[in-house]
Parts: structure tokens; C-alpha cells; sequence
């Protein structure tokens, strides 16, 4: 078992539409109401913020949602310390040049504060209503390394060395990234996705974070394989970070944390969602409890190697952002490095 190497960090996952997540009101409102808690979430101590990248909600394809990038640079002027993360932007959804001039800008905007996440994009559906094409696996995962090339190549591009690219799918022909990223090397790189043959050796070769998701057991496991990897392409693995997405229920008591739960089944149940419905695998599979059984589902995580926590916060109209800060990022804060 690979033990995490670090203090663990902890983000949020922001409303914007992708689990009906935002109020019935003009648009405008519901984007105060985003902006309003992340800057909640800055005042409470957490690391991050996250959006996940897609166009339309999983629930209601007719719902309101917010695009991931446009929030990012908004964002990016609303706030002043916490870092910017998407889990994870859809390859296909911006060529992987322009994203990368978008991250640059980005960078810069927020003094140096953005995460790029990457991910090959797995929502069918959502390509297809939208207008994108949906290769085959293989297709998509060729294109997603060629996209880390491409971005890599452009960010350590300047006017003595124009970037060039000749791929199956992306080119470059000498062009140089102005402004270049604020930070050095490059802002850190997630590349999303579990593969364990193709996305865990890209994540070897070139990531600086990968995510994972599910029970403790699967970190461990997928973390492993990573570790191989990163042996094969002699790369220390201590320099990838791991984190672990998923939800977050907590409470100050256990009848409050079994109503939570109860509230959240029946909320996917009336929308026809079932992977829920089985108590015992939602608890093995997110942070679910009071703050004493957060803390040690936290320190299982981290026994798998996990270093940071992306979080699904269900109940953002209660107080369990700020019971979470007290009793969980208090409780860390002592070898936390801020």
C-alpha cells in the first residue's frame, strides 16, 4: 500500500448545475449564488474550489449549468486565495491549443492560482445533443496524450523556442505562448481518468496529479498501478499527487447524518437515479458521518495514498461546510501547509 507523502489538502466542488444543484432564479442570481460560495468556501480555509466540465446536467439535459472556463476566469477575479481546478475539462470540448492559451490567461488573472484537469470525456450523450463527435476509447485516449503534448509543448514555448506539433489529430506550426503561465514549470497538470494500461501511464509519464474515486480499497489499488508505472518510465511517483473525488455528508450527530443521507436517496430515487439506493456502498464509497467518522475515513484515504479531497457537498443550505472546516480542516490544520 502506497501511504500518502504529504498534508492532505481539501477542495470543493462548487454548485453550477450538474446535480440540479442550483436555486430557481434568474441567471444572474444563480451565479451570485456561485460566486457567493466559493468565496464561503475561501473564507472557511479550504484549499480549492472545482467545477466539473460539462454543458449540460446529468438530471435535466434542459436544466440551467453554468460552462466551466467562463466560471474559471470569473472566479479567478472573485477571489484571492484559493486555488481554480476543473475535475476534469473534456478534451474534446476545446482544442487543446486554445485551451492551453486559456490557462495561460487564466494563470496570470489569478496570480497563479489555476489547476488544469484533463480528461478524455466519457458522456456520450452530451457529445452527441451537443454536436461532438464520440470516438471509440482508444480514439479518445490518442487524443487526450496528444493534448497533453500539445498543451506542455505550447507552455514551454517562447520567442526563442516557437512550439511545433505534427499529430494523428493536433498540429502546431511555430507559435510561441504569450503571456506564458505564472507558474513554474507550468501550472499543475490532473490527468483524470483511472485506465489502468494507458491514462495511469500518461499520468507516469507527464501528470502532476491524478484523481480516483470509490472505496479506499480502489486508491489503494489503482495507486499501486500507477506506482508501476511510474518504475517503468523511472519517474518518482512521490512527485504525482493523488486525490480522491466524492461526496460529502457530515453532520453533528448520527440522526442528522442518517436523515441527510435519507433525503439525498430519495432525491436521485424521484429522478429515476438508483446508485444510491444501496446505503452500505454509498457510505464505503464517500466521506459519510460525524466529524469523528469523517476524520477516520479521511486517514483511510490517506493510508491508500491519498493526498488531497475534492468534495461533494449535498447539504450547502446547512452548516456542513463550516462544521467540515471546524471539526476536519481544524483537526489538520496543525501539518497542513496552507
Amino acid at each position: 500500500m502506497v501511504s500518502a507523502r504529504r498534508p492532505p489538502g481539501f477542495g470543493v466542488c462548487l454548485p453550477h448545475g450538474w446535480r440540479d444543484d442550483l436555486p430557481v432564479a434568474a441567471p444572474e442570481q444563480q451565479w451570485n449564488f456561485i460566486r457567493d460560495q466559493a468565496l464561503r468556501v475561501e473564507t472557511l480555509g479550504f484549499d480549492s474550489v472545482w467545477f466539473v466540465d460539462h454543458l449540460q446536467p446529468v438530471v435535466d439535459p434542459s436544466g440551467p449549468y453554468f460552462e466551466c472556463w467562463t466560471a474559471m476566469a470569473a472566479l479567478a477575479a472573485s477571489t484571492s486565495r484559493v486555488r481554480l481546478g476543473q475535475m476534469a475539462t473534456c478534451n474534446a470540448y476545446r482544442p487543446p491549443a486554445l485551451l492551453a492559451k486559456m490557462a495561460a490567461s487564466i494563470d496570470a488573472m489569478s496570480d497563479g492560482r489555476l489547476d488544469l484537469g484533463l480528461g478524455a470525456g466519457w458522456f456520450e450523450a452530451e457529445h452527441i445533443a451537443w454536436g461532438y463527435d464520440f470516438p471509440a476509447a482508444k480514439v479518445r485516449i490518442d487524443r487526450l496524450e496528444e493534448a497533453v503534448a500539445v498543451i506542455l509543448r505550447l507552455w514551454a514555448s517562447g520567442p526563442d523556442a516557437p512550439a511545433s506539433y505534427e499529430g494523428a489529430h493536433y498540429r502546431l506550426d511555430r507559435v510561441t505562448m504569450a503571456p506564458r503561465p505564472v507558474q513554474e514549470p507550468h501550472p499543475p497538470l490532473w490527468i483524470a481518468g483511472s485506465g489502468e494500461r494507458r491514462t495511469l501511464a500518461l499520468v507516469a509519464r507527464h501528470g502532476d496529479w491524478c484523481n480516483f474515486n470509490g472505496p479506499a480499497a480502489n486508491v489503494a489499488r489503482k495507486a499501486e498501478i500507477l506506482a508501476h508505472h511510474c518504475h517503468r518510465v523511472g519517474r518518482d511517483q512521490s512527485e504525482i499527487g493523488i486525490s480522491w473525488k466524492g461526496d460529502v455528508v457530515i453532520a453533528a450527530d448520527d440522526r442528522r447524518v442518517h436523515a441527510q443521507v435519507d433525503r439525498i436517496r430519495q432525491r436521485w430515487l424521484a429522478r429515476g437515479i438508483t446508485q444510491f439506493a444501496d446505503d452500505a456502498g454509498f457510505r464505503a464509497g464517500h466521506l459519510v458521518g460525524t466529524p469523528d467518522e469523517v476524520r477516520a475515513r479521511i486517514a483511510e484515504y490517506q493510508r491508500a495514498g491519498c493526498d488531497y479531497f475534492i468534495c461533494d457537498f449535498w447539504n450547502l443550505d446547512e452548516d456542513s461546510l463550516e462544521l467540515f472546516a471546524a471539526e476536519v480542516l481544524g483537526r489538520f490544520a496543525p501539518t497542513r501547509s496552507g
